[in-house]
This record gives structure tokens, sequence and C-alpha cells, in this order.
């Protein structure tokens, strides 16, 4: 179902409860407003959201499932990201 909230997060009425979020997309990808927006409500939230645009790209996930080469500057920053979201995580 396209409309529950675990399929399409940014429709979900509520956010305050999200883990942190790092968000990815390309320049030129056709959903890229639909990231950007996600990426907005959170902040709006209060959720952590970092956004990372990839210049030059359509829609990464073919290229980021494949590891492709021209995923890499997304999947460079998400890694940085994570590294310091676990660096600062306290268990």
């Amino acid at each position: 179902d396209p409309m529950d909230d675990r399929i399409s997060p940014g429709l979900a009425a509520n956010l305050k409860n999200l883990p942190p979020a790092i968000i990815v997309v390309g320049e030129k990808d056709e959903i890229r407003n639909d990231g950007e927006a996600y990426h907005g409500r959170l902040k709006d939230a209060g959720i952590s959201s970092v956004l990372f645009t990839q210049p030059n790209t359509g829609h990464l996930a073919a290229l980021w499932c494949a590891a492709s080469e021209p995923a890499r500057p997304a999947m460079d920053f998400v890694i940085k990201e994570l590294k310091l979201v676990l660096d600062s995580w306290k268990p």
C-alpha cells in the first residue's frame, strides 16, 4: 500500500517519534522534491535530518544498489554521516 507510512514516510501525519534521517537525492532526480520536502518536514518536527543532493544525477537507486562508481559521492556522504552518529552514540 503506497499510503502506508512505512513505505511513504513523507505522507505520515506525525513525524515526532522518528529516528534521525540521512536523505540522498540526485540533482536531476524526478522525485527530488519529495526528498527535500521530507527533509524539511523532519526538521520542522525537531528530527535531526541531513540532506545530500548529488550533482548531475537522476534517481540513484539502481546505481546505489550496484555500488556503482557514479553513486560514490552519495555513498561517501552517507558513510561519513553514519560515522558521526555512531561516534556520538552512547549506549
